[in-house]
């Protein structure tokens, strides 16, 4: 049985940059997979280490039509939907295990494999082997092969053109790779690099989450209508140790004790004020339900209230 390998993953930056060394690929908003062929047994094993090989039978069909009896392939299994790879749709996909429900959302949302990178073939581990050769190895085993939902991801020479692109296409972001990088095991490393297309606003804070060492996070609101507030989920990414203690001391004076928005979610930690505090936020996407997708606090508003 092949060895499982944990996945690498990519830094976060701020802003793509340009250099001959390093090749550029869209970043896929799915699920991070790794696919075993090993002598027929086919396994999908998450990048959290939990096997998935049950939830995705139409990619086991998919995957048992392949040519290869021996590979480790990594990638991404993605949903699209609207000329996009879409995360909540995947979400659907990876959070049933009833098997009735398996087989009904493998008909409804059916997935595709968007692989970039190959770690293992026909008895060779190549996480020691250079990127541009894992690609070119990667490029031979699909030259022939025509599965419609497994697909290598494709590679590109210039960064700020895909950057460009995938904005314009409403995709995600890019991940850029170091050419002469080695697979790096188990964690973030600054071969892999990804960039995301965030966006900005301005939220009002309409209640604290208390931890330790202060509060925890932020319940954010929208104006909505003439003098209501719309709940649009929590932040506390981006909290210094010192905000963290400020607002702590700061919130107990503008406590209130029925939620201050008109749609409060269920959740019984959120300590309501009234809504004046102003931060900017940024944030990856809006969710089906109308909440941040990723948010982080980048900054207070001096225009706002005063702590």
């Amino acid at each position: 049985m092949l060895k499982r390998i944990s996945p690498m993953k990519p830094m976060l930056r701020d802003e793509v940059f340009q250099s001959k060394n390093w090749l550029y690929q869209a970043k896929w908003d799915g699920v991070r997979m790794l696919a075993y062929l090993d002598q027929g047994n086919i396994r999908l094993i998450n990048g959290k280490g939990a096997d998935r090989t049950e939830r995705y039978p139409d990619m086991i069909a998919s995957l048992s039509r392949l040519p290869f009896t021996n590979v480790i392939l990594d990638g991404e299994l993605v949903v699209f939907h609207q000329g996009k790879s879409d995360f909540f749709q995947i979400l659907k996909r990876d959070l049933v295990s009833a098997s009735h429900r398996i087989q009904i959302l493998a008909r409804q949302l059916p997935v595709h494999f968007m692989i970039f990178d190959l770690l293992y073939e026909e008895s060779r581990l190549l996480i020691d082997q250079y990127l541009s050769y894992r690609q070119a190895r990667l490029q031979d085993l699909f030259s022939h092969v025509k599965e419609e939902r497994i697909q290598q991801t494709d590679s590109f020479d210039d960064g700020s053109a895909l950057w460009e692109e995938t904005r314009h296409r409403g995709w995600e972001g890019i991940i850029m790779k170091e050419r002469e990088g080695l697979y790096h095991p188990g964690g973030k490393h600054p071969t892999w690099q990804k960039v995301k297309h965030f966006r900005l606003l301005t939220a009002t804070v309409s209640g604290v989450i208390l931890g330790t060492g202060g509060v925890h996070s932020l319940a954010l609101a929208l104006p909505e209508g003439k003098n209501g507030w719309r709940y649009i989920g929590r932040a506390g990414s981006g909290l210094s140790a010192e905000e963290r203690q400020i607002l702590a001391d700061w919130y107990p004076s503008q406590e209130r004790s029925s939620p201050t928005v008109v749609n409060p979610p269920s959740d019984r930690d959120i300590h309501w004020i009234v809504p004046s505090l102003q931060v900017k936020v940024r944030y990856l996407e809006w969710t089906p339900v109308g909440s941040l997708r990723s948010p982080r606090i980048e900054g207070f508003l001096s225009s706002s209230s005063s702590i």
